[in-house]
């Protein structure tokens, strides 16, 4: 792909405190992936999440001054000059190209340029609804005028006879893609198998989110801020602060544990207060406190505060217990209707809650478990939606990432053999193949698809050894055979 040096692959600004940034955790989620060296589709891979998501978080944190896009000419699409009327997609951040393919004496006017470039540089993060410009809950009768709308653009038919130049390959493939989106959402049977395949895509982020973020110091503050207010109203269903019994003028200041029931934020000043004046009665106190010599000489008065203080913390130890059982059993209600992430997120501020309590680290790790299960069922379900409709490279990763998440010879051969077809990186396709044969090491079709991918890759010797190894385990089979003699045909 031929873009502007770095001006897709967003970059940290130096000197910027992150922590104090005000963003949410999947921001910061995001944030933790911007290293100068990843494109935005980069992102969306290494994430799992849409990718309108990941621009608009990107965007913000621009505006933030957290990252910044060298080399990056901003702007915002209007729409196209003409006839056709056509609403235009509207994308933040930077153009996906070099600002210089725009330039050039075509027959086609900037406008037009600007749509099939920003749509050939995003084909691979566009969904179909966002190919066609609708959003998911549009009838076929605006599905198919979106169509057409785009076709009296992109259609390459319009342009036969014109010097278009290197638009001609990417009105092409423009058109292309919005036919696939055209035809798998048209009609009531692929758009629910697509739709399917998009509700599994967005409960992979999620899951994948629940595994992969931590609670941030901006969620660790609203949850301390959380159990102060909680301690204050912890008693609330409680009568307000009151004496058991008078106590003796002598002895007001020395309010024990006993004595207080319960205590609110007003009343803890006011309690100090009274203690306070009747500490120093028949002495005026001034604005400067008592004098150090006064308060050695009351001990009744630190007596007061520690028992106050003492009173106040234990309200938030108890309001934290409160807490931590509510998040605990949000978690078991969580895992009882299957929801994974849910319970994933309570355990996670649990255990901040309690960082000692090993249980619920084990818990937490069980639950993990589990979250990687039905993280790799989702994965596989995309995996055989994409390999279904020839998107070999997306196919080959979202198997091999079901892969990682439950370990399977199955599934990293699939990833393999996507891989191998696709033929644009046979280094990985060897390393899947390779990572099910450490799983099932006696399986003669591993060993021939290996030895096949090789022979892709021109690697005679190691394609040969392969196939040595296949036909010791299964001396007669045709299509080790066949790759022998295709071997042979290639010079070796």
């Amino acid at each position: 792909m031929n873009t502007a040096p770095d001006a897709t692959k967003p970059r940290l600004v130096e000197g910027v405190n992150i922590l104090k940034l005000a963003i949410g955790p999947e921001e910061a989620f995001i944030l933790s992936r911007v290293d100068g060296r990843s494109s935005e589709q980069d992102i969306v891979y290494a994430t799992g999440l849409p990718v309108e998501r990941v621009r608009h978080a990107l965007s913000r944190l621009q505006e933030l001054g957290a990252i910044s896009f060298p080399g990056a000419v901003l702007h915002s699409q209007t729409e196209l000059a003409g006839s056709s009327g056509i609403r235009s997609l509207t994308y933040s951040g930077p153009p996906p190209y070099d600002a210089a393919e725009l330039e050039g004496d075509f027959d086609l006017d900037v406008s037009k340029r600007r749509l099939i470039l920003d749509r050939y540089y995003r084909i691979d993060s566009l969904n179909h609804y966002d190919a066609l410009g609708v959003s998911q809950d549009a009838d076929r009768k605006k599905i198919k005028s979106a169509y057409y709308e785009l076709v009296a653009i992109i259609h390459p038919d319009k342009y036969f006879g014109k010097n278009i130049g290197h638009f001609r390959e990417k009105t092409e493939r423009c058109f292309a893609h919005i036919t696939e989106a055209y035809d798998a959402l048209s009609r009531r049977e692929t758009r629910e198998k697509y739709d399917a395949y998009l509700k599994s895509q967005q409960q992979v982020a999620d899951l994948q989110r629940a595994l992969d973020m931590r609670v941030t110091p901006d969620e660790l503050d609203r949850l301390e801020s959380e159990l102060m207010r909680l301690a204050d109203s912890a008693t609330s269903s409680s009568p307000p602060m009151v004496a058991e019994q008078p106590a003796p003028a002598t002895h007001s200041v020395s309010m024990s544990m006993q004595n207080i029931r319960v205590l609110s934020e007003q009343e803890r000043r006011q309690a100090l207060a009274n203690a306070l004046r009747r500490s120093g009665a028949g002495s005026r106190v001034t604005s400067a406190g008592p004098s150090a010599a006064a308060r050695s000489s009351s001990p009744d008065l630190s007596t007061a505060a520690d028992g106050l203080r003492h009173h106040y913390e234990t309200r938030l130890r108890h309001a934290r217990e409160l807490k931590l059982k509510s998040h605990l059993q949000a978690a078991t209600d969580a895992l009882a209707k299957n929801d994974p992430v849910s319970a994933c997120d309570a355990l996670r501020i649990a255990q901040r809650l309690a960082p000692d309590d090993t249980s619920i680290a084990a818990h937490l790790a069980e639950v993990q478990l589990l979250a990687n299960s039905v993280l790799a069922d989702r994965y596989l379900e995309q995996a055989k939606y994409e390999e279904e409709h020839g998107r070999l490279a997306t196919a080959c990763r979202n198997f091999a990432h079901a892969a990682q998440a439950r370990p399977s010879a199955e599934l990293w051969e699939r990833a393999a053999r996507c891989a191998l077809q696709d033929k644009t990186d046979l280094r990985s396709a060897a390393e899947m193949a390779k990572k099910a044969l450490e799983i099932t090491p006696d399986r003669a079709p591993l060993h021939a698809l290996l030895a096949e991918i090789y022979l892709e890759a021109q690697l005679f010797a190691s394609a040969s050894a392969e196939l040595d190894r296949a036909s010791r385990l299964m001396p007669n089979d045709d299509s080790i055979r066949e790759l022998r003699r295709r071997l042979e045909r290639s010079g070796t």
